[in-house]
Formats: C-alpha cells, sequence, structure tokens
C-alpha cells in the first residue's frame, strides 16, 4: 500500500496446511499461520534525513551473521554520500522462541552502502529482560564483501564477544571467516569456493571466562 512517494505499508502472511498421507482424515489436520511482515515505512518524516520503518520486518543481510529473522522493530535509516546508517531495537512480540521474545537487541551498523564492494562495522546489544542477573552480550563486527578481485566474490567476516552471562561468567570470545568463490567465464558453470574460518573457543573451562 503506497498512499504517497513518501509512506507506504507492507503486509505479509504465510500459512500451511498439513494432512496425514497415511490416513488421509481430516481430523488430522495441522493448521499453521503466522504475519511474516507488518509494517509502516516513511521517508524522513521529521526533516532530519532519517527514514523510519516500524512493526514486524525481515531483518536480513547476505552472509546472516548478524541476523535472518522477522523481527518487531523500529529502524531508522540514513543514507550519506558514500555512507549507510542502520539504527534499530527489535524484540519478537510473537510467533518466535522463548529467548527471542525475551530478548531485546540494539543494533547499528554502518557501511558503504556498496553491496558490490561492501565494508561495514556494526555494534549489537542483545539483553535478555527476564534473567534476574545481568545478561547482554555485546557483539562487535567488521565486514568485507564483494568484487574486490576480478571474478570472485570474497568475504572477510570478523566479529567479538564480550559481556557477562546470567551464570556470573564472562564472556570474550571472537571468529573470523575468510573466503572466495571463483568463477571465470572460461569455466562456465563450473565454480570453486575456498574457505577458513576460526572460532576462539573455550580452552579452560575454569576460569570462569
Amino acid at each position: 500500500w503506497e498512499p504517497s512517494d513518501d509512506v507506504f505499508a507492507l503486509f505479509g502472511f504465510r500459512g500451511s496446511k498439513g494432512v496425514s498421507r497415511r490416513t488421509n482424515d481430516d481430523n488430522e489436520r495441522e493448521v499453521d499461520g503466522t504475519v511474516t511482515e507488518l509494517y509502516g515505512y516513511w521517508r524522513d518524516p521529521l526533516r532530519l534525513g532519517f527514514d523510519v520503518q516500524a512493526g514486524r520486518q525481515d531483518f536480513d543481510e547476505p552472509r546472516e551473521w548478524i541476523h535472518d529473522q522477522n523481527l518487531d522493530a523500529l529502524r531508522l535509516l540514513w543514507l550519506g554520500e558514500g555512507l549507510r546508517l542502520e539504527l534499530s531495537a527489535s524484540t519478537v512480540l510473537a510467533d518466535g522462541s522463548r529467548r527471542d521474545r525475551e530478548s531485546n537487541n540494539l543494533l547499528a551498523y554502518l557501511s558503504n552502502g556498496d553491496w558490490n564492494r561492501h565494508v561495514a562495522a556494526w555494534v549489537l546489544r542483545r539483553s535478555d529482560t527476564e534473567s534476574p542477573d545481568e545478561d547482554d552480550p555485546l557483539h562487535l563486527g567488521l565486514r568485507a564483501l564483494g568484487e574486490w578481485l576480478p571474478d570472485q566474490e570474497v568475504w572477510l567476516e570478523a566479529a567479538w564477544l564480550r559481556g557477562e552471562a546470567d551464570d556470573g561468567l564472562d564472556r570474550r570470545a571472537f571468529g573470523w571467516d575468510l573466503g572466495t568463490t571463483w568463477s571465470p567465464v572460461e569455466l562456465e558453470p563450473f565454480r570453486l569456493t575456498a574457505g577458513l574460518a576460526r572460532g576462539s573457543g573455550d580452552v579452560d573451562t575454569t576460569d570462569g571466562v
């Protein structure tokens, strides 16, 4: 629905019905339905340069390191010369796991706005609202994606985790993922992918970290 050039809204619904093939009995039907997206979008309503998106939205990005989920959120988007800034506060009000429903997410994502040669830095704080103790891990990330080499799709992801878990343990972790997919015209339709990834793990399980 697009009532004007500066305002639009989107509604998405997914439903399914299953019947047992073994018995073909309608009494054994499984019917399920969920609202996948329901949001409004306003282009720069306050004339401060920020677009506003509010409601249930699809949070997704190509490599899905941060989110791949429908979240109930308020999202602000700012576009500048060679820059794109996204700020959001989100949770899951329904149709999610207990962990997601009891969590609030604050995300800041700054990039060059170019998905062909994409560079970005991001910060995500995820707080457990039902935990009696502090449980708000902080994720920090850097990435470079895209056509940095001829005929290649390169990716470099790095992330760090800090914070305190609800059992009193300190959170300290890192992970990185580097790789490329080479697809020269001479080899179509074949492609070659190589990658290397590492995560910190927990070397000493008795040190409280």
